[in-house]
């Protein structure tokens, strides 16, 4: 089909629907968009409570939490043993589909039957139980996306990292503090994208660099402050002279770097290794447009999709997600699990294959309109049924 123009349900702005997004909505099965991509977007986050917490009991055994659900919420919500527990099984909520009801009318009213995790986190969590959207965390405090971090505080989507604080967007760093989109660094602080660098302060888009300070587009540099080369020497005594730990002195710097940061070079955006790709802060993509806050390797064939921590292939809107392929609308998918494959307006749904309009399920494969359920298949608002049987009722 030809590029067609349509106007948003929602907002009721005009936006373009591509020969190419066609194709996908084909490939998949669904039918074009009606929100615009913004509207999408917006309906898709309001599912996503990363920050804001509540403390409440746990609706199983009476244990005070902290939750991302308020406590004034009537359904149950239960705390993270109780709810990967055997003590309850999310089966017995089962309901017949009625072909008379609205489907999403169904929906919710299973979606106020089913307890809810308290937050939501992958893997073990040690120590770490005001982290949210987090896996494998260890000692960490208000650390909302990323996994596999120890002793992490107050950072947004931060992966495999140790003792920082005030990151976002950070990758394999350790001893770093008030960095943006920076990776596999050692004691950098307040710096922007950048890489490779050890014992630096206030970098911009430098790589493999070491005891520099004040310093903007530098590439394999050492001792050099406000992009000027010092010896050994002359640099430990300049920056002894800076004294930073005094506050002030502290924020006149920030000042003064500011002024440099914005007389440097300052590319169109952060792509890295990319191909036929649009958006920003992407590494080792393929034809991904409208994209922001792609990592890993190997993305490709993707639209309107943010934050990816690895290789993720033909999927169209999607907020949080690890390797994965032929994904639509969809919320925090995957996590620490690696088999990830045709979700589909789902959210939270981690090991799974041919998901929709799911809601929390893990390792099971061929739901629809299912929620909390754990190693099941061919399961319609948690009740069972044969391959046969599921197949014949799903495309109805």
């Amino acid at each position: 089909m030809e590029s067609e123009t349509k106007n948003c349900q929602s907002c009721k702005k005009d936006f373009t629907i591509e020969s190419e997004d066609f194709k996908f909505y084909e490939k998949i099965k669904v039918p074009p968009p009606t929100f615009c991509p913004d509207c999408r977007l917006m309906r898709r986050l309001l599912w996503r409570n990363e920050r804001t917490f509540y403390r409440r009991e746990c609706n199983s055994c009476s244990k005070k939490i902290i939750s991302m659900y308020n406590p004034d919420l009537s359904q149950a919500v239960y705390c993270h043993d109780c709810w990967w527990s055997d003590k309850w099984d999310p089966m017995t909520f089962k309901a017949d589909y009625n072909y008379d009801e609205l489907f999403f009318k169904q929906f919710e009213t299973l979606f106020k039957k089913v307890p809810l995790i308290s937050l939501f986190s992958g893997g073990r969590q040690l120590n770490s139980d005001y982290c949210n959207f987090t896996a494998n965390d260890k000692d960490c405090y208000l650390c909302f996306g990323g996994k596999d971090d120890e002793r992490s505080f107050y950072s947004k989507n931060i992966s495999f990292s140790k003792d920082v604080a005030d990151i976002f967007n950070g990758d394999k760093l350790e001893l770093c503090y008030e960095n943006i989109q920076c990776e596999n660094s050692y004691r950098l602080s307040f710096s922007k994208q950048s890489e490779n660098c050890t014992d630096c302060m206030f970098l911009y888009d430098c790589r493999n660099c070491q005891n520099c300070f004040g310093c903007t587009n530098l590439r394999n540099k050492n001792y050099c402050i406000w992009n000027k080369q010092y010896s050994r020497e002359e640099y430990l005594k300049k920056i002894e002279e800076f004294n930073i730990g005094n506050f002030e002195n502290l924020e006149n710097l920030k000042s003064q770097f500011y002024e440099i940061y914005k007389k440097s070079i300052h590319k169109y955006g952060h792509l890295i290794n990319t191909k036929n790709s649009s958006g920003d802060n992407l590494s080792n993509t393929r034809n991904c447009k409208h994209c922001f806050d792609v990592f890993g390797s190997g993305s490709e064939n993707c639209k309107y999709t943010h934050y990816v921590v690895s290789g993720v292939k033909d999927s169209y809107d999607n907020y949080g997600m690890p390797t994965a392929e032929k994904v639509y609308e969809t919320i925090a998918i995957g996590f620490e699990y690696s088999e990830n494959s045709d979700y589909y307006f789902s959210y939270f749904v981690k090991g799974s294959s041919r998901i929709f309009y799911s809601y929390n399920c893990v390792n099971s494969h061929d739901l629809f309109a299912c929620i909390g359920l754990r190693n099941k298949s061919y399961c319609i608002l948690n009740k069972q049924y044969t391959k046969e049987e599921y197949e014949e009722l799903v495309p109805k």
